[in-house]
């Protein structure tokens, strides 16, 4: 396997974030596996990745975490260039990385996990609100950026004096910021990684608590990725909390549904509730010798070590890749000008194009009947599928996803739900052909068929579909599940 470990270029900047963040050494793999560091320049990322495209790596390991205002290249913008390019890379989807933070109390909220009152407040006025609403002690961070920034001794708060003070100050840097009712109690952090055999059950690593002397009481910046201090991390000694905690952290990283990995920062109070704090995802990790991340102390715990963590975010990324990469290009077609072609053999019954648990389009028909022009009626309603008596699917709005598939009187797929699935074995190279029939509503305008089957039906109308004294809706979905019925017993039945 052939690995491209990604770093941040410090060299023209001016961000002191360096010195604690490269790492020095990277796990071993196996003795044949080659893995190689590449530092990126914020202002030719795409480019360099692009060169580096052409080498032929499986995985890039992202480790850029700057943030977007940065003069050095921030984890969104690698993440971005590496997805428009079709890279497989290892860290979480560019929708989490530095997402305000009361998104994620709200996912925290719908996870079943308590977090601390809160508000957000983008000026002084908003500020004096939260004062009143809500109770001392507070604690004020940026409503935004992970790693503890924005974080020191002065953002726990006990008057409004010292709120307005450090406030002030953080609005200044960071704009929006959150200030939320203090939990006191024990701090842990619990890390993460999604499983790429089984979506449900991500890998959780036995949480750590932060113990630090008597004259800190909670962890920030220069804690978390400029000090050294080992002794101050301690695994979690009580099985009970440690399964409670556990538990906690993966449901919130299950409702954030973003795969890769994560570190997340929760607090017990003195009843033994947990409150949800922090996540960072990805978290910082791979630290050098004396600039540890709380990440490197978990794993320094772990059995598998940080060994085994390469080799689980490499799995993970690579696998993630893969399940989105299209199972068919688009080719000249004898049927019609275009068709979609199997670029791998497929068995019965196999997915070809996942559409359950997808992001649709969806429109009424109500709305199309009184809001669309008669020509956008024509030229798109040829392209829908019904979902039901008023709902109707269209196509994705990105004509790269278009799925420009041909009719026959004899497909080889067909619709189970929202999937497209080979209703026989198909070769790679074969055109992937379905009954429009099957999916299309009587707003399809009819055709002449072009297909060439024995059992080819010539003249296709749509309206000819519904069965009398029955919806359309109904008797398309009716016909849908017979003829699919049909079409994988006769395939079965084959010698």
């Amino acid at each position: 396997m052939k690995v491209c470990v990604l770093q941040p270029d410090y060299s023209p900047s001016t961000v002191n974030f360096d010195s604690s963040t490269s790492p020095s050494y990277f796990p071993n793999l196996k003795p044949e596996d080659e893995v190689n560091s590449v530092l990126l320049n914020k202002a030719t990322i795409y480019r360099q990745l692009k060169e580096l495209k052409k080498e032929g790596y499986d995985i890039f390991v992202n480790l850029c975490r700057g943030y977007r205002h940065w003069d050095v290249p921030s984890c969104h913008e690698v993440m971005s260039a590496l997805e428009a390019l079709n890279l497989p890379y290892t860290g979480s989807a560019t929708t989490l990385y530095d997402s305000p933070k009361q998104e994620m109390k709200h996912i925290a909220y719908f996870a079943g996990v308590d977090t601390p009152a809160f508000w957000v407040a983008e000026t002084l006025t908003d500020v004096e609100n939260a004062s009143v609403e809500l109770n001392f002690p507070l604690f004020v961070k940026p409503a935004a950026s992970g790693d503890g920034l924005g974080i020191d001794a002065r953002s726990h708060i006990t008057t409004k004096e010292a709120l307005l003070s450090k406030a002030t100050e953080l609005i200044a840097d960071f704009d929006s910021i959150l200030i939320e009712e203090y939990i006191a109690g024990r701090e842990f952090t619990v890390l993460l990684v999604a499983n790429p055999e089984d979506a449900c059950s991500p890998i959780v690593y036995q949480p750590i608590e932060f113990v630090p002397p008597k004259d800190e009481h909670f962890q920030f910046y220069d804690l978390k990725l400029r000090k050294s201090h080992p002794e101050w991390y301690v695994p979690c000694d009580d099985p009970q909390l440690e399964l409670s905690l556990r538990d906690a952290a993966r449901r919130l990283f299950l409702e954030m549904n973003q795969g890769g990995y994560a570190s997340i920062d929760l607090r017990v109070d003195e009843n033994g509730e947990i409150f949800f704090l922090e996540v960072n995802s990805p978290c910082a990790v791979f630290g050098t010798q004396g600039h540890e991340t709380v990440a490197d102390y978990i794993l320094k715990f772990d059995p598998a070590g940080h060994a085994g963590f390469f080799n689980q975010i490499i799995a993970e990324g690579i696998t993630g890749h893969q399940r989105h990469q299209k199972k068919y290009r688009v080719g000249k077609s004898a049927i019609a000008t275009y068709g979609i072609f199997a670029t791998q053999d497929f068995k019965t019954g196999d997915a070809i194009v996942p559409g359950e648990a997808r992001t649709q389009r969806i429109v009424t028909r109500s709305h199309v009947q009184s809001r669309w022009t008669e020509a956008e009626q024509g030229s798109l309603l040829r392209y829908i599928y019904p979902l039901g008596e008023d709902i109707l699917v269209l196509r994705d709005s990105n004509p790269g996803n278009w799925i420009l598939q041909n009719h026959s009187c004899d497909p080889n797929t067909g619709y189970q739900g929202l999937d497209l699935i080979a209703l026989r074995d198909i070769k790679a190279g074969e055109e992937l052909t379905v009954d429009f029939a099957t999916f299309c509503g009587e707003d399809m305008e009819g055709f002449q068929c072009m297909c060439g089957s024995p059992k080819c039906r010539g003249d296709i109308q749509f309206a000819s579909c519904c069965k009398p004294g029955k919806n359309s809706t109904y008797s398309l979905n009716l016909m849908q599940t017979e003829m699919l019925a049909q079409r994988v017993l006769e395939a079965s039945t084959q010698p």
